[in-house]
């Protein structure tokens, strides 16, 4: 599944792909039960903020796959410096 090292971490695509996607998913079913809470709350409440986020999330998830399916390496390999600088 993955080979780590002290510099490297290597991935395959397909872990890659279902772990970014089960991500996005969890954060977009958020959203819905964030949706449904607040509609049982308020029938007019104003969803666009919401929406919104839905919508973003949805194209993000999108260009994710259209970028992983354009990766022609099976591996993925990434830094792990960078991986922790970035959080």
């Amino acid at each position: 599944m993955s080979n780590v090292n002290i510099e490297k971490l290597e991935i395959s695509k397909t872990v890659l792909i279902e772990n970014t996607c089960n991500q996005i998913d969890q954060k977009i079913n958020a959203l819905k039960l964030e949706y449904m809470i607040e509609w049982e709350k308020n029938h007019n409440f104003d969803s666009t903020s919401i929406d919104s986020q839905l919508k973003q999330l949805r194209e993000e998830k999108e260009r994710l796959c259209e970028a992983f399916n354009k990766m022609s390496e099976d591996k993925v390999s990434l830094d792990l410096q960078q991986l922790v600088k970035a959080s």
